[in-house]
């Protein structure tokens, strides 16, 4: 059975290295499943990674059929 989802947005505060730790092992598992992965085009995910579309953020929701946000959002409170 396939995976249902075909778009997939990844948010989080990129910059921290535990964020990215976990997004390098998101990834894979999402291009197994041939999921198209959109971030932020101003995302610092430290390194690039194939599968990944960079979009303008204000695009995200309207694009995506499932957003994950690893480690919360970007946003600081």
């Amino acid at each position: 059975m396939a995976f249902p989802v075909r778009t997939c947005a990844l948010v989080g505060r990129s910059a921290d290295p535990r964020i990215a730790e976990s997004v390098a092992t998101l990834l894979p598992h999402l291009a197994r499943r041939g999921v198209t992965v959109l971030v932020s085009e101003d995302a610092e995910l430290g390194a690039e990674f194939a599968g990944i579309s960079r979009v303008p953020e204000s695009e995200i929701g309207a694009r995506a059929e499932l957003v994950i946000a690893v480690g919360g959002d970007r946003k600081s409170v």
